[in-house]
C-alpha cells in the first residue's frame, strides 16, 4: 500500500450541499478526489483530469462496503470503499472515514486514501 499524507484539506471537503453527493474522498496528496452521487455517477479527479461515469455497476461484498466499477472515456475504474476498515492516513478521524482502494486506468498504481458518507442517509 502507497502511504500517503494528508494534506491542510483533509478537514474540508466539497461542499455538503453539491447536490446528489453521498460520498467522497477527502483531499489527500497524491490521491485522486472521488465523487460519487445519489444516482451512483461516480467523478473522479485528479491533478491532470477529470472522468465521470455514469454506467457504474455496484456490488456488496460480505464485508461492510461497496465495490464500483466502471468504463468511461477509454479508462476503466474500480473502486473498493471499506466501512469496515479505518482510515490509514495520519491525521484523519479514523472513526468517521472509510478507507478506498482507487484502481483508474492509466494511473500508475492504485490508491489507498480515505473517503465518508455525506450524510447518515447515504449509507449502502
Amino acid at each position: 500500500m502507497m502511504a500517503l499524507l494528508c494534506s491542510a484539506a483533509c478537514a474540508s471537503a466539497a461542499p455538503h450541499d453539491e447536490p446528489g453527493l453521498v460520498f467522497q474522498t477527502i483531499d489527500a496528496a497524491d490521491a485522486p478526489v472521488v465523487r460519487v452521487y445519489a444516482d451512483q455517477s461516480v467523478v473522479v479527479s485528479t491533478a491532470d483530469e477529470e472522468v465521470g461515469f455514469s454506467n457504474v455497476v455496484i456490488t456488496f461484498p460480505r464485508w461492510n462496503g461497496a465495490r464500483y466499477s466502471a468504463e468511461a472515456q477509454g479508462r476503466r475504474l474500480h473502486m473498493e470503499v471499506r466501512d469496515d476498515r479505518p482510515c490509514p492516513i495520519e491525521g484523519v478521524d479514523r472513526r468517521r472515514t472509510a478507507t478506498v482502494v482507487v484502481s483508474l486506468s492509466g494511473a500508475d498504481e492504485d490508491v489507498t486514501t480515505c473517503g465518508y458518507h455525506v450524510s447518515a442517509d447515504a449509507r449502502h
